[in-house]
């Protein structure tokens, strides 16, 4: 069953047309206005057309008013303007939900004509929180606690490179996490005193899981376990997230469970997953490690901007050795952004990690470091480097479905204007009365009640096609679509639908 946006909308009742002696005809409703939609804490704006009602006595003015349905005046935060025939206002929390809104046209005697729409406030969904980026200055050897902005339920912590004011080998060692922040500090091999100059670094905490920002890029984070090191043994993560491309891969240490100079080195990644494993001091290479937690953050790569932050995510060539090597950003940022990276590649068995310099919002100088616990010899052949360039700030986005390929979005039990990503979503509403918005990709509703929720349109209802297939209603405007799991779309009418433009 199909049919394109042709439904005619719920009858209004008949408005009473009464003679009125001298001959005066009472205006009429000739076009019912449809039912509207404000968000919370948006300024909302409606003008009625001036078709709306119509006088048959020509020398008649028609003047305008507004009232509740029950004849109450409107609550404070709308007004209306007679003469523009404007209804605005901004609503707040105790605004949320429906209002049915009577608008009287009222000719030179004294005749009216009514109609009475719905005006339903809703908050609006926006993406959850899901972590933040920042820069550490004045960064030493001695333990520091920096704390996050948000709480979070299980962060993993990607920090490092460190800047290059001091010349010994050197990490971020992170000692400690918890849902505020994390403790860490610059840890060098045992045969450097442990001292070591003021450095700089960012860090990206995400919280573990699989994450799809507004723009459609693809995250997955995750943590494990283990004892695993270059010499002995490597662990394989197979991404749980459907990658079209390898994504840019950052590791780090997550723990302090051995006191030793470690990191993380990486090799083998593929759209599918990739291999880590530990990896001491060059003297310490052939020994092992106390099991550590080691956490993983993988973007897909790209460039562009999630909550305001612009960023740019993505791999050098195999090209970066112990030379100060050029990275550009291919991105001009306004100032300098926060600056992750990690070797990707795993070329030569000496122990190496990144240090980096001249960082501008147009790219930053990077190069390999070796250590000389073994010998004095740093020469290091040419690795892949993953990077992260992004301005700082807290970091949205909604939950991943790896099994549909489809983003999570998750209304409450209040009246809410829920906005699929520019991907494919399932969608949930929650209880109350909501608005789905047709956007792009292919969307899925779970819960649409009839005469409760509606669908919120950019474009004209006649554009619509909604068709039947199965027990489902598909509503469609090209390759766009919702589909209302387990609704009859004989029960669909114009009515159901609000314009969000």
């Amino acid at each position: 069953m199909t049919w394109s946006g042709n439904i005619e909308a719920i009858p209004t009742a008949p408005q009473a047309s009464t003679q009125i002696a001298g001959g005066n005809t009472p205006p009429e409703l000739v076009n019912p206005i449809s039912d509207q939609v404000a968000i919370k804490g948006a300024a909302f704006s409606y003008t009625f057309p001036e078709d709306t009602f119509s006088d048959p006595d020509i020398d008649d003015t028609l003047t305008y008013s507004a009232t509740l349905e029950d004849g109450s005046p409107l609550p404070s935060w709308l007004s209306f303007t007679p003469d523009t025939r404007t209804l605005s206002g901004t609503p707040t929390q105790s605004n949320v939900g429906n209002l049915s809104i009577t608008i009287i046209a009222t000719d030179n005697q004294g005749a009216t004509a009514t109609d009475t729409f719905s005006l339903l406030t809703v908050e609006k969904i926006n993406p959850i929180i899901i972590g933040e980026v920042g820069t550490v200055t004045d960064f030493d050897h001695i333990r520091q606690t920096i704390n996050f902005s948000q709480t979070y339920n299980n962060p993993v912590v990607i920090a490092g490179p460190l800047s290059y004011n001091g010349i010994h080998t050197a990490t971020v060692r992170i000692s400690e996490i918890t849902g505020e922040g994390f403790t860490a500090f610059v840890q060098e091999p045992s045969n450097h005193y442990p001292r070591h100059n003021l450095e700089t670094f960012s860090y990206l905490v995400l919280e573990a899981g699989t994450w799809q920002w507004s723009d459609g890029t693809l995250i997955e984070v995750g943590a494990i376990d283990t004892n695993a090191t270059v010499r002995h043994n490597w662990e394989t993560i197979n991404f749980q997230t459907n990658f079209v491309q390898t994504p840019t891969i950052f590791s780090h240490v997550q723990s302090y469970n051995g006191p030793d100079f470690v990191r993380t080195r990486q090799r083998n990644d593929s759209e599918s997953g990739f291999q880590f494993s530990m990896e001491e001091e060059e003297g310490r290479l052939n020994t092992i490690h106390l099991t550590e937690t080691v956490g993983y953050v993988a973007i897909a790569p790209g460039a562009g901007t999630i909550n305001g932050l612009d960023y740019t995510v993505g791999s050098t060539p195999d090209a970066v050795d112990h030379n100060w090597y050029n990275l550009d950003f291919d991105a001009d940022f306004q100032s300098s952004p926060n600056f992750l990276a990690q070797l990707a590649s795993y070329d030569d068995r000496n122990s190496a990690g990144l240090r980096y310099r001249n960082l501008t919002g147009e790219g930053v100088q990077v190069f390999v470091e070796e250590d000389t616990s073994q010998d004095i010899e740093t020469q290091h052949p040419t690795e892949v480097v993953n990077f992260l360039a992004i301005e700082g700030g807290v970091l949205s986005g909604n939950g991943y479905d790896p099994l549909t390929g489809k983003a999570l979005i998750n209304g409450t039990d209040s009246a809410e204007i829920l906005v699929g990503t520019t991907g494919d979503d399932l969608i949930s509403g929650g209880s109350g009365s909501d608005v789905f918005v047709l956007g792009s990709g292919e969307d899925v509703i779970s819960d649409f009640t009839d005469g409760v929720d509606k669908i919120g349109l950019k474009v004209e209802f006649e554009e619509l096609t909604v068709t039947q297939v199965g027990s489902d209603s598909v509503v469609s405007l090209g390759a766009d679509s919702l589909t209302l799991t387990g609704f009859d779309s004989g029960l669909l009418t114009e009515s159901d639908f609000v314009s969000v433009i």
